[in-house]
């Protein structure tokens, strides 16, 4: 997520993988929160109905949250079970499932593409263990310990993995802590044991990896009330994340795509490169901010052609789209001087600027695209969103752009449709339309993982990015090009728990005064 609130001040390894020669992929779908899978998973009436006012203000309340705060990055994915959701009032938009430590254990942890270390719920003192669910049944959380699993082992301060000054002496254990941008934040130790995955060709085919995670014994602020609920898997732009590690020890390639599908549905998979025929850009990445950012040359609405000079940020984190000025002038005034249905001016309700009353079924706006660095067009599939006006018997649409004062943002609702590929070996980002229902070839350039596009290329973000203080320690470098076989994380999760852990939470965070 791009803005997943982190400051970093730790110490943090490489993966080791035991029983793979060949590079994979993960592959595994993720739902939103208010998606038709999620509610009938659930069976549940009490999320807010798609194209209602508390649907969408949900969305950006989300966002705002996000926003408001000091720090942070691009959202991602990663699972076991095959799928993910999105949980927008807890904080973040993705969960998913993974199984940890021999015998193994299962977490349901936040995903976050904004931050890097991985850490679950450990011998803890301060964290959350149960949580109670409105029919009364009580749902207990699973709580890693070191000493319960085979194993693992605990970073000592005397290893290279451990970064100075995170000990007092070279005797005890490597500390780490994370505090996020709203004061919460997870403490205790670092420890190394095995992540649970498969092969999709052969699910019974099971892959071990080695992984260093954070033990948190201490959680405070919203981390207590359920904010990372049962751990935390960072996955974010730097070297020390998820992708990285498994880059490194060649289990995937250095690269990975998101496709975002309708109804809140989609798939993340690691070490994608993409489709030959992608279009692409280059990206930067912000020293101190590690986000995937690309630059835009033009925009185009409607036929209507500006030049723009602005840097964007592609944050799957993030439900709509944020754009500064001029940018959002230019969207927004060329949209609505072409379009014919009248003005809908009630905007206090319906978040949006530019609003209209819905004449014919469907809506014909204007297209929208934007023109990136080196002449590739990205084409904005779904560039509004329907209303149900019960009032007056009809519907409405609104252009989903909301103007920012620091920082541009291309969010989900503009990457629908869509597979995303940031492919950081070459340091592109690459996009082709898709209804992320199928995942093309994985695409292996000739181009070798330490040629990126030239930086000259792609100036320094324009827009003023908030500040991260701390440090964030790289271990290793980048794997080299492979081929490919396929990796997802393994399914140790009940379909009856999940269900009970999903109701609970989904029932009790929806109960926001919009």
């Amino acid at each position: 997520m791009v803005f997943s609130l982190i400051h970093i001040i730790v110490a943090f390894s490489v993966l080791f993988i035991k029983h793979i020669a060949a590079l994979g992929t993960f592959e595994f779908d993720f739902h939103n929160k208010y998606s038709d899978s999620v509610k009938e998973i659930l069976n549940i009436d009490e999320l807010p109905e798609k194209g209602t006012f508390q649907y969408y203000a949900s969305m950006v309340h989300h966002d705002h949250r996000r926003l408001a705060t000091k720090v942070n990055s691009v959202p991602l994915t990663f699972a076991a079970g095959n799928m993910t959701v999105q949980i927008d009032e807890l904080g973040y938009l993705h969960y998913a499932v993974v199984s940890i430590g021999t015998p193994s254990k299962t977490f349901l942890v936040a995903l976050d593409t904004g931050s890097d270390l991985a850490w679950i719920p450990c011998d803890c003192t301060d964290c959350p263990r149960s949580f109670m669910t409105k029919k009364g049944k009580k749902l207990d959380l699973n709580i890693y310990s070191p000493s319960a699993s085979r194993t693992s082992s605990i970073i000592p301060c005397n290893s290279s993995k451990c970064i100075s000054g995170q000990c007092l002496d070279d005797t005890g254990s490597c500390r780490y802590k994370i505090t996020y941008g709203d004061e919460s934040s997870s403490s205790g130790i670092l420890v190394e044991d095995m992540l649970h995955l498969v092969t999709n060709d052969d699910p019974q085919k099971a892959v071990h990896t080695s992984v260093t995670l954070g033990c948190g014994m201490h959680q405070t602020g919203g981390l207590l009330t359920g904010g990372g609920l049962n751990g935390l898997f960072g996955l974010g732009a730097d070297s020390i994340s998820l992708p990285s590690m498994l880059a490194n020890k060649n289990v995937t390639a250095d690269s990975f795509s998101m496709c975002f599908g309708e109804n809140g549905v989609g798939k993340i998979v690691f070490g994608d490169k993409g489709s030959s025929s992608q279009a692409e850009t280059p990206y930067f990445v912000h020293s101190l901010f590690p986000t995937y950012s690309i630059t835009m040359r033009q925009i185009s609405v409607g036929g209507e052609v500006k030049s723009v000079d602005f840097a964007a940020i592609f944050d799957s984190g993030t439900s709509f789209t944020y754009l500064q000025d001029p940018a959002y002038s230019i969207i927004a005034n060329s949209f609505n001087s072409q379009v014919q249905d009248s003005r809908y001016h009630n905007i206090s309700e319906v978040l949006f600027e530019f609003c209209y009353n819905l004449r014919e079924t469907p809506p014909n706006p204007p297209k929208l695209s934007f023109t990136a660095e080196g002449g590739s067009s990205f084409d904005v599939t779904t560039p509004i969103a329907m209303f149900s006006n019960q009032e007056r018997n009809g519907n409405i649409y609104c252009l989903t752009i909301i103007k920012s004062e620091n920082m541009s943002i291309i969010g989900q609702n503009f990457m629908r449709g869509h597979q995303i590929v940031f492919n950081r070996e070459r340091k592109i980002l690459g996009w082709q339309e898709s209804d992320c229902s199928a995942t093309p070839p994985p695409y292996h350039s000739s181009t070798p993982p330490h040629s990126p596009l030239n930086n000259q290329l792609v100036p320094p973000p324009r827009s003023p990015i908030p500040h991260r203080s701390g440090a964030v320690y790289p271990d290793g470098a980048r794997a080299s090009d492979s081929t490919s076989s396929g990796l997802k994380l393994m399914s140790f999760f009940s379909r009856k728990l999940l269900v009970l852990c999903f109701e609970q939470l989904f029932l009790s965070i929806y109960s926001i005064n919009y």
